[in-house]
Order: structure tokens, then C-alpha cells, then sequence
């Protein structure tokens, strides 16, 4: 009877076999839009995250821009997005290192950012007095971690906040 219908029963049915290669092409070609959507994925992050990178660093240079100038740092958005980010800066921390003395040390090359724009962007808390350093966030916006940007900035400005006490302290003796 298998003869007559043209079956052969050693082979596979070609419905059988058809169905099987339209499922296999369509998870391979699944995978592959699934591989190419997340590659331009991670790429639109990676540059929104360097972005973002940059004008936390522009901003936290600012802040230490400022408390060179005036002894203390900056209290309002206001007062920080004016400050102009300049080539090097006079004061060096007692120990190499603790903060950028140039801005191409403290942006790592890139192009200056605009800090009233970059002040817009980020979340950025103030003491009222300009004794303590300033507190930014990136707004649930990405940040490299190769250094940990939001932790770098931080040391910083606590090296920097800590000099200002020690001078300030060295003054009243």
C-alpha cells in the first residue's frame, strides 16, 4: 500500500520535512534580528553613557573650578552653570592625583560640554553654604564604569572639600 500512494517509508515526509526547515529558518533568522536590535541597542547606550560621562565630569570639574576661585563651592544650578572650565587650574591637591589640575586631565579629551545644559541635565544637590561638595546624579541615565564616573567625581570633590577644611582651619590658627 506504501507503494501505491509513492510513500517511501525510509524517508520523511515532505510536509513533515517542510514545516521542520520553516521553523528552523525562522528562530535562526529570529535570532539573528534579536542579535542585531540589541548590538544597536548596547551602542545608542554606550554613547548616550559617554555623554553623560563627560558632563559629570565637566560638572564636578566646574564645582572644583569654583572652590578654587572662591574658597568654597557652588550652591545653586545658577552659580555652577556660569562657571567657565578652564585650561588648568592653580590650586593642586597636597596629594597628586586626588583631583584633574587640567580640564583635558578631567574631561579624558573630549569636547567641553555646555554646562548650563549639562546642569539642566543632571540631578545636582547643593549645601547652602558651599562648605560641603556638591552631590550629582545622573537621572537614571547611564554612566561608564570603567572607572565608576559617579564614584571618581566623588573623590573629587570630597579631596577637594577636605583641603578647603584643612585651609580653613590653617587660617583661624
Amino acid at each position: 500500500m506504501t507503494e501505491a500512494s509513492g510513500l517511501d517509508p525510509e524517508k520523511p515526509s515532505s510536509r513533515s520535512s517542510l514545516i521542520f526547515l520553516g521553523f528552523l529558518i525562522f528562530l535562526v533568522l529570529g535570532t539573528l534580528a534579536t542579535a542585531i536590535f540589541g548590538w544597536f541597542v548596547v551602542k545608542d547606550v554606550r554613547v548616550l553613557a559617554e555623554r553623560t560621562d563627560v558632563q559629570m565630569r565637566a560638572l564636578a570639574w566646574g564645582a572644583v573650578v569654583h572652590a578654587c576661585e572662591y574658597g568654597r563651592f557652588p550652591t545653586s544650578d545658577a552659580e555652577l552653570s556660569r562657571v567657565m572650565l578652564p585650561e588648568s587650574i592653580p590650586c593642586v591637591p597636597a596629594t597628586a592625583g586626588w583631583w584633574p589640575v587640567t580640564r583635558e586631565e578631567a574631561l579624558r579629551g573630549q569636547a567641553i560640554p555646555s554646562m548650563p545644559a549639562a546642569v539642566d541635565l543632571l540631578e545636582t544637590a547643593y549645601s547652602s553654604d558651599g562648605a560641603l561638595a556638591p552631590v550629582f546624579e545622573s537621572s537614571g541615565l547611564p554612566t561608564l564604569n570603567d572607572p565608576p564616573t559617579k564614584e571618581l567625581i566623588r573623590g573629587w570633590l570630597i579631596m577637594c572639600q577636605n583641603e578647603l577644611v584643612e585651609e580653613a582651619s590653617d587660617e583661624r590658627d
